[in-house]
């Protein structure tokens, strides 16, 4: 999802081509790679950058997977259980959906965010309303991540008082203001990690990696999400029906 110019999704292939198990068996078990993007030029970008390489491209919106699995379907994909998704630098770029679940919205109104998001009229969104949005985006994710799951490669906030305490080793400073009035939605490692979590996705630790390595906090991280059959949830102040 948000292929670009097909540069990510080629690398894909030749690393898996070239050193994996998987390479050595692909005339029996053959790769090919789906590129969607709402952009058709990008589209058209990623069609000319794997022209050497199995592959389709077709229309996609982040922001409804549904209708993803559908087109998938309509153009012959009759397996999509076999999909492993992946994506870069793209959720906190999504289009703002307003929470459905008001009781959910609601009951999260006595925890502390720090994330600043606007709408396209330059407003404040509460906090509470940006991350109950971010968490039914990522439910409907999880409504169609295979076994194979979900690698998501995403930028992130730093709360004010790491900005500050690290002020000249990071860029967040200019970073973070100029993504939250820019309508896009950037939220620390750890609230987005929650956010998958409350939906039944996890990380597969050994194989999560964050940027920078060596400073007690978190720009960008990657992590290849599984679904679970449970689900966890910061506590809450209220009973809510779901």
């Amino acid at each position: 999802m948000g292929c670009g110019d097909g540069t990510l999704l080629k690398r894909v292939y030749e690393t898996v081509r070239d050193k994996s198990a998987r390479g050595k068996v692909l005339a029996e078990y053959p790769l090919r790679m789906l590129g969607l993007d709402f952009n058709r030029e990008s589209l058209q970008e990623t069609d000319r950058t794997l022209a050497e390489i199995p592959h389709l491209v077709l229309p996609g919106d982040i922001g409804n997977p549904g209708e993803i699995a559908t087109n998938l379907l309509q153009i012959g994909i009759t397996d999509p259980e076999n999909i492993l998704h992946i994506r870069s630098f793209l959720d906190h770029d999504r289009p703002f959906i307003f929470p459905q679940n008001k009781a959910r919205e609601q009951a999260r109104s006595h925890l502390s965010y720090d994330c600043i998001s606007v709408n396209p009229l330059g407003e404040l969104i509460p906090p509470p309303t940006a991350i109950q949005s971010l968490v039914e985006h990522l439910q409907r994710w999880a409504e169609i991540v295979t076994p194979y799951g979900l690698i998501i490669l995403e930028v992130h906030s730093l709360t004010p008082d790491v900005v500050y305490t690290f002020l000249d080793r990071c860029e967040n400073l200019h970073f973070d203001a100029y993504q939250a009035f820019s309508m896009q939605h950037l939220v620390e490692a750890d609230v987005f990690l929650l956010a998958a979590a409350e939906v039944g996705l996890f990380p597969k630790p050994e194989f999560s990696k964050k940027y920078p390595k060596t400073f007690p906090f978190s720009r960008i991280t990657l992590n290849w999400l599984e679904k679970r059959f449970y689900t966890i949830d910061k506590p809450i102040s209220q009973i809510y029906s779901p």
